[in-house]
């Protein structure tokens, strides 16, 4: 029963996240004299570097492959996740991170290679850069 019990456990904890709603998520990448930020809602999407800024509706397609991606990510790892290069470190590529934003919770992931980011994070990451390449 204690072993029946413990598997219950962790499964409820490892969804915890699952039942919030998502707000937004951010896409930062910055380094000496360059940055990219990305904000995706439900109703838009803001793409700002240091030399543009620009605005459009997230489409209802958009939003939801963005939520299921989120959905199927281990939440509780995000902040401890191995990144597979390191060229940032001496500013060969921006820095860059993801923030996740549910209500009342915010989970921001270890920092990474713009570009080149863990494996748990890549359709994620590729996901967001698609749309705001549209």
């Amino acid at each position: 029963m204690k072993v029946f019990s413990l598997i219950i456990l962790l499964f409820v904890s490892s969804k915890c996240f699952q039942n919030e709603v998502l707000h937004k998520v951010e896409y930062k990448a910055e380094t000496r004299g360059a940055s990219k930020n990305i904000t995706i809602t439900k109703n838009n999407c803001i793409y700002k570097t240091l030399s543009k800024s620009d605005e459009f509706k997230t489409s209802t397609e958009d939003w939801q492959t963005i939520t299921k991606l989120v959905e199927n990510l281990n939440l509780e790892t995000l902040k401890n996740l191995e990144a597979p290069s390191s060229k940032s470190h001496v500013d060969v590529a921006m820095q860059a991170s993801i923030t996740i934003i549910f209500e009342g919770k915010t989970i921001e992931s270890a920092y990474f290679d713009d570009g080149n980011p863990p494996e748990e994070l890549k359709k994620l990451v590729e996901k967001i850069i698609k749309i705001t390449s549209k």
